[in-house]
């Protein structure tokens, strides 16, 4: 799991314009900002790697066949 603390305050523009992270762009942000901003776009590899292992461990659970508990049958039914 990823500790996400350290990209609290992180800068984004969410306008349909094309984003982009330079000095010259973020002159007016507060260091935090700019700390949380480089440390989420430093540490992208590790959400991709995360997401690419998520994805493994559901394709593998989707081609799992799944058994029902005798316990959830028994719930059901009464």
């Amino acid at each position: 799991m990823i500790d996400t603390d350290k990209y609290k305050g992180h800068l984004a523009y969410l306008d349909n314009e094309l984003w982009a992270f330079t000095d010259f762009m973020n002159i007016n942000a507060t260091h935090e900002e700019r700390c949380a901003t480089e440390a989420l776009l430093n540490d992208a590899p590790l959400f991709l790697e995360e997401v690419k292992r998520l994805r493994e461990e559901l394709a593998l659970l989707r081609s799992t066949p799944f058994v029902i508990p005798m316990v959830l049958i028994v719930v059901m039914n009464v």
